[in-house]
């Protein structure tokens, strides 16, 4: 398996850009799993992006306590399906 992680700024296109490649991969029949974190598709993740928009030390910390709970979810759910290319924005 690949591991591909895309980082940056935010509102700089990391998940067009993973959205691109991953439709790119799946077009070559490549086997491919895309996760874009903060993801609403769990607790961790929705507290995160919640977090994320308060105002606030404490929403700061919550912020990164969820989005790191949000990431190692991922981790622990998909690493060891069998993909080709696990794509982690």
């Amino acid at each position: 398996m690949v591991l591909v992680v895309i980082d940056g700024l935010d509102a700089s296109g990391k998940s067009i850009q993973a959205i691109s490649l991953y439709m790119r991969l799946r077009k070559q029949g490549k086997t491919a799993c895309l996760r874009i974190h903060p993801s609403n598709g769990d607790l961790f993740g929705g507290k995160a992006k919640q977090f994320l928009f308060s105002k606030g030390r404490s929403a700061h910390f919550g912020s990164v306590i969820f989005y790191m709970l949000n990431v190692v979810r991922s981790v622990l759910l998909y690493s060891w399906q069998k993909y080709d290319y696990m794509i982690f924005v």
